[in-house]
């Protein structure tokens, strides 16, 4: 399954806005981020999914 352009954008953004602040306060943890990251994105898209779906069904 190849994702859309959009959604990869916005999965390498939000990687990278948990990551970076991670890496500044020394607190990265491969494992522990990896995970964060995952659980993260996959609730934001989603709601993005979701909230598509109303737009749409509302026209």
């Amino acid at each position: 399954m190849i994702m859309n352009k959009r959604y990869v954008k916005v999965f390498v953004l939000y990687a990278l806005c948990n990551v970076i602040p991670q890496l500044l306060t020394r607190s990265f943890k491969v494992k522990k981020s990896l995970h964060q990251i995952l659980l993260g994105y996959t609730l934001f898209a989603l709601g993005l999914k979701y909230m598509t779906y109303l737009k749409m069904d509302k026209k």
